[in-house]
């Protein structure tokens, strides 16, 4: 989803990309090893970027839309 072609934009940045899978990795655990192991400061850390994240993650969506919305136009 961060790969550019030659023919479309990303629809993700890569710096979104990557602190998705941050909260990618983190249900991992959530899911496989159960809430009694988890890392609090890894759980705070995510909380305060949460908010952060997915603004930037709605921005590529829109972004990304815009640019279908062009295309569109432009058939």
């Amino acid at each position: 989803m961060s790969l550019e072609y030659a023919d479309r934009p990303p629809l993700l940045k890569k710096e979104t990309a990557r602190q998705l899978e941050e909260f990618l990795g983190f249900w991992h655990v959530v899911r496989n090893v159960y809430g009694f192991e988890l890392d609090t400061e890894r759980v705070q850390r995510l909380i305060n970027r949460y908010f952060v994240t997915w603004q930037q993650f709605e921005a590529d969506v829109r972004a990304f839309m815009q640019w279908l919305l062009l295309l569109a136009d432009q058939m």
